[in-house]
């Protein structure tokens, strides 16, 4: 028996395999790729920060990597799947790789054209749970699902992610295996709350005391820390 390949040429062989035969380089990045790059994510430094969410929502596509990096990383209670019927046959091979029990998953089929159908089963999920412990997966799923996902994460001040990459190959129109890691936007009602403390900064130089106070009163409901901003 040849000595064991190392991660890189792991990659190397994978990329061989991509080129000649699609169905043999997939085989061969879930039997020897996968458990390395998973390993890689975990250890990325962006990846720790991600235990502070309890519940998890992810869009599924036609991938189920992308999901089972962020299950992987989240490690959560209770997690709920959007899938269309096309990519339902990815939620067994998602929990081979994750271990997710019955108990922690909510499923929800939509139609993949309908972002409003997003949007409600979001909202559903998220009744009587604390935004601030949920985050919301996006990087699968088609356009319209999307945005639907986006919708309701404004409008629900959830955090949002995605799995990113520092390397692409555009020849096989995928990302470099092992330079993935997790990319989390801050929901816009947090991150632009120092917008509206300028505005009652304004009102309170005009003299409009009352004007002023209803304005950090709707911040102290939006921001964590609303005199943080002012360090």
């Amino acid at each position: 028996m040849g000595a064991a390949m190392d991660f890189q040429e792991k990659v190397e062989r994978w990329k061989q395999l991509h080129r000649m035969n699609k169905e043999a380089a997939e085989k061969f990045y879930y039997d020897e790729l996968f458990s390395d790059v998973i390993g890689r994510f975990l250890s990325h430094e962006k990846s720790k920060a991600l235990r502070k969410y309890r519940f998890l929502i992810s869009l599924l596509g036609f991938s189920p990597q992308p999901v089972i990096l962020f299950v992987k990383a989240v490690n959560p209670e209770k997690v709920l799947f959007i899938h269309s019927e096309e990519a339902e046959k990815f939620l067994d091979e998602i929990q081979r790789w994750t271990g997710l029990t019955l108990a922690q998953v909510t499923k929800e089929m939509v139609d993949s054209s309908d972002p409003t159908d997003v949007y409600k089963s979001i909202k559903d999920f998220c009744v009587s749970k604390n935004p601030k412990e949920i985050l919301l997966d996006f990087t699968g799923g088609k356009k319209s699902m999307v945005g639907g996902a986006a919708m309701a994460g404004n409008l629900l001040g959830l955090d949002t992610g995605y799995v990113d990459y520092s390397s692409y190959l555009p020849d096989l129109r995928q990302p470099e295996p092992g330079s993935e890691f997790p990319n989390i936007l801050k929901n816009p009602f947090f991150v632009f709350g120092d917008i509206d403390l300028e505005r009652a900064k304004e009102a309170f130089n005009r003299y409009d005391f009352g004007r002023c106070l209803e304005i950090l009163e709707e911040l102290d409901q939006r921001v964590e820390d609303i005199w943080g901003v002012r360090k």
